[in-house]
């Protein structure tokens, strides 16, 4: 059992929403129920189940095709070994001893992944509790080809979120979390054949439980705890500083809200399992998922004045602003992020509107390649187009007015010397000492919103690292690939 002090995300979100009040005023949001819906239907694969039942890190990154050859294999394979049980059984029948043993020819041979879930869901459906699938694999896995390619050309990399093959990664709820706590579930997990260990963080004086390691032989299953911090989901970090085990969801990070769906598995129908609504999406999050902090002194920033707009307005237009963007990108699976004037300054004010009254967003060329920009608001409420700027037949920049307030759409280029995008009617270059040099976006609260902005590199302070303290101690040998 091992414990964290010092804050993390949640205690920064409530500090933060603490300083910039409640500023509703008269716009409220509306979703627009015609913007297509999260549901898993046309994003699963058809084979999906053998995602969880054959789920190795090698077979889960296969195309559908593949898995199918893969399968057929193994399935002659048992065949032949059913056969050849069968025709020594036969030879021991018409043996002359009459003490014959049965052999066990028929025996299901699950993966040992596979009969680790199936014994840790039984567990949890005796504590009430449904587990998320996390596993980065396996929600690719149940992909269909085409948001398989979909997830790709917008940056995904399996490879990055291998993980451990001795180790499944998997979600639960802080109400989970509570029953886990009690000395009853404690002896059923033992009584399932499990040790759990449990990584204690502490936030406002207050301790919660944020990870759980339920170790089962060689194989260990991760259940990472989602925190609801209103508009979006958190959990905490776990710095490996102290082990070699390649643990996946290790550092603070931020999540949209997400509905999830009952996995239905032909293949074990006793397993249940959730998976987030839209898997695409969720993948899509995870690499961008990490959390940066703005650090505001304690001195009050002034907001740029706004012709027509007060300050209250102007934040009230910002939140609606970029609960519109998210509907109408998100669902596209296209990542924007904080850019520009509204990002300059930002991680020293935590004001996006230190510099001008204008919000200022970008998005990756290659997000949108081959999008007409200007169709997909068309339809949009919140969001009118007021101009478009660009070089001969390509939209470089998208103005549009949200009530009053200026929205600044940039489509960016990625280079090695930062990103390049259409400002005062020539292209300009975003330097990248701002930016991680590898350019990768990160997670950040704005407004009491979920925006991404793009990662700053970084070396931590003696004050950052001191906190982090040593969080987990596992015999690593049991998680080597």
């Amino acid at each position: 059992m091992v414990t964290m002090s010092a804050g993390f995300l949640i205690g920064k979100v409530i500090v933060f929403r603490l300083q910039m009040g409640n500023s509703t005023d008269d716009l409220i949001y509306k979703p627009n129920t015609s913007l297509p819906l999260e549901g898993a239907a046309s994003v699963l694969g058809w084979d999906y189940g053998k995602c969880l039942t054959e789920p190795t890190k090698t077979f889960c990154h296969k195309t559908e095709k593949e898995r199918a050859k893969m399968l057929a294999e193994k399935q002659n394979m048992k065949h032949q070994s059913q056969e050849m049980n069968m025709n020594q059984q036969e030879m021991k029948d018409n043996a002359p001893s009459g003490n014959v043993t049965s052999t066990a020819g028929t025996k299901h041979h699950w993966h040992p992944v596979h009969s680790l879930l199936h014994t840790f869901n039984l567990l949890m459906m005796s504590l009430d509790i449904r587990p998320l699938i996390l596993e980065p694999s396996m929600l690719y896995c149940t992909l269909s080809p085409t948001y398989k390619i979909a997830v790709l050309k917008r940056g995904f990399s399996p490879s990055r979120f291998k993980g451990s093959r001795q180790m499944i990664t998997v979600g639960i709820f802080e109400r989970d979390s509570v029953i886990l706590e009690e000395e009853e579930s404690q002896n059923m997990v033992s009584d399932y054949g499990f040790q759990m260990e449990i990584v204690k963080q502490g936030i406002l004086n207050e301790v919660v439980h944020s990870h759980f390691f339920f170790n089962h032989h060689d194989l260990v299953v991760h259940a990472v705890v989602f925190f609801s911090a209103n508009t979006f989901f958190t959990h905490f970090g776990l710095p490996q500083k102290d082990t070699e085990v390649n643990l996946l969801f290790n550092v603070n990070s931020a999540y949209e809200n997400f509905t999830y769906i009952p996995l239905e598995i032909k293949e074990d129908l006793v397993m249940k399992y959730n998976i987030p609504s839209n898997p695409a999406q969720f993948l899509l999050q995870i690499q961008n998922s990490e959390v940066e902090y703005c650090s505001s002194s304690d001195e009050t920033v002034k907001t740029a004045s706004h012709p027509t707009l007060t300050e209250k307005q102007l934040i009230n237009r910002a939140v609606v602003a970029i609960q519109e963007l998210k509907a109408v990108l998100l669902s596209r699976l296209i990542d924007f992020f904080l850019f520009e004037d509204s990002l300059i300054d930002w991680h020293k004010t935590c004001n996006i509107f230190h510099t001008k009254p204008e919000l200022n967003v970008g998005v990756l060329s290659t997000a949108v390649k081959g999008m007409n920009l200007s169709e997909i608001w068309r339809n949009s409420e919140y969001l009118k187009i007021q101009n478009r700027s660009g070089l001969e037949d390509r939209e470089l920049k998208v103005s549009l007015d949200c009530h009053g307030l200026r929205v600044n759409f940039f489509i960016c280029y990625k280079t090695k010397l930062g990103l390049w995008y259409y400002r005062k009617e020539r292209l300009e270059l975003f330097p990248n000492q701002l930016l991680d040099p590898t350019f990768r976006l990160c997670s950040t609260d704005v407004l009491g919103q979920r925006v991404n902005i793009p990662c700053r590199a970084k070396v931590p302070t003696d004050t950052e690292t001191s906190e982090l303290g040593t969080l987990l101690t596992l015999n690593a040998s049991k998680f080597n690939e």
